[in-house]
């Protein structure tokens, strides 16, 4: 429902050039939204992510997960984009977002389980955060009665923001193109 937050002159926008976005997992979703904070929003970019790899141009830092907590009351935007595995699960909770900064964001991107729903409740109503966006939820849809719904400061999207009309036909031509690779001995 479409809810009017003040006016185009209040206090409740926020001005993301400058400020600094931190990503954990820097997959196919974390490099995506990196990616686009960094060249539409001219924010700087820090991460970890459980693989070892080079920080793209667009990131800043990129370490081991073992730098997350660092990272946390650092940012102004944390994104929650890593993949649901037994270590991540519920990973985002009550310490991390009181680690955060009161004027930090939340966004849970990619797995709703890695979120503890009711920290989450508790940071938003209790202002430990300034707000979130989540596209995922650990029981979708939450159900009605669930006090996230109470939240003025949090918005969601019923996890489509992966989707498009043409997504089929890039993951199809990615496949293509990694059988091509496959098949000359390249790299995928």
């Amino acid at each position: 429902q479409w809810k009017a937050v003040g006016t185009s002159k209040s206090a409740d926008h926020v001005e993301l050039a400058g400020k600094v976005m931190g990503i954990a997992g820097m997959g196919g979703i974390g490099s995506a939204v990196a990616r686009r904070a960094y060249c539409g929003f001219d924010m700087r970019i820090v991460g970890t992510d459980a693989k070892p790899m080079a920080a793209p141009h667009f990131v800043s830092e990129l370490h081991d997960p073992t730098w997350f907590m660092k990272m946390v009351p650092m940012v102004d935007v944390l994104v929650c984009a890593v993949p649901s595995t037994a270590a991540t699960r519920r990973m985002f909770n009550e310490q991390v977002f009181r680690s955060m900064k009161k004027t930090a964001y939340f966004l849970g991107l990619s797995r709703g389980d890695l979120f503890d729903e009711m920290a989450l409740v508790k940071a938003l109503k209790e202002g430990w955060i300034a707000g979130a966006g989540l596209d995922v939820f650990p029981q979708e849809p939450p159900p009605a009665e669930h006090p996230i719904f109470d939240c003025p400061n949090l918005v969601m999207t019923p996890h489509t923001s992966g989707w498009s009309p043409d997504r089929q036909v890039r993951l199809i031509a990615l496949f293509a193109d990694n059988m091509r690779r496959y098949a000359e001995g390249l790299p995928l």
